[in-house]
């Protein structure tokens, strides 16, 4: 199974914007993504949005604020070849890095 460390990328984007966070993968076999915010996968609402082709995988976080800057985001690929994952965060503009992390 094949996940680029360096492919899940966020977009630093201003209070209130859509975050786009993507992930390339390969294997055989084909590995499942699943998304996670904070460790729990995530389900399609108004606020996450969720795309899977054959070998992306895209999340939007729609209406970004300071409490998804204080989270991480993780794609995780599963197969029978075994698992990986990838982490990242929503950086808000005009936010201070440390700001909203205990």
């Amino acid at each position: 199974m094949y996940n680029d460390n360096d492919a899940v990328v966020a977009w630093q984007v201003p209070a209130g914007e859509t975050a786009r966070f993507q992930a390339e993968f390969r294997g055989v076999p084909t590995p499942r993504p699943t998304w996670l915010v904070s460790g729990a996968e995530i389900t399609e609402t108004d606020k996450y949005h969720i795309e899977i082709a054959e070998c992306l995988t895209r999340l939007s976080v729609a209406g970004t604020s300071s409490d998804d800057a204080a989270v991480t985001y993780t794609c995780q690929l599963t197969s029978a070849a075994g698992q990986t994952a990838s982490t990242a965060h929503i950086l808000i503009q005009g936010q201070s890095s440390c700001q909203g992390q205990a």
